[in-house]
């Protein structure tokens, strides 16, 4: 349960990101809702499929357990291939698409890993209430 919520939370977090970024790519409000619609939705199963299988690695082999700028960094580049894909597919300009997904994934990069120190910060201080 735990990580569909994380999940749900960062694509919210994510959407806008990735909606202010086309919104200033394309200058066309609408264009970059439906294609942030679009992308968001479908990545919230890529997102879901990652994180459990993060865990599942992290909880076999303990020493990834604290790597957030690796899981961060191949998270980016996982997320980078869907996300040209499906801007290609949506835009069908590969140029455009490259632009889209690399502006996007770019700045996720960073706000992918402080949302994770936040989301690791949040659950040990509910951890060390609860004791």
């Amino acid at each position: 349960m735990k990580i569909i919520v994380k999940t749900l939370v960062y694509r919210v977090y994510s959407y806008t990101i990735s909606f202010a970024i086309l919104w200033l790519l394309t200058g066309h409000l609408p264009k970059a809702a439906i294609l942030s619609l679009v992308v968001e939705l479908i990545k919230i199963l890529q997102y879901f499929y990652y994180e459990s299988t993060w865990e599942a690695v992290a909880t076999w082999h303990s020493s990834l357990a604290s790597h957030l700028v690796l899981k961060s960094v191949l998270y980016r580049v996982f997320s980078f291939g869907i996300a040209f894909f499906l801007f290609s597919l949506l835009t069908r300009e590969v140029r455009t698409a490259t632009e889209f997904a690399g502006a996007t994934e770019f700045a996720k990069l960073f706000s992918y890993y402080a949302f994770d120190r936040l989301w690791r910060r949040r659950l040990t201080q509910g951890q060390k209430k609860s004791l």
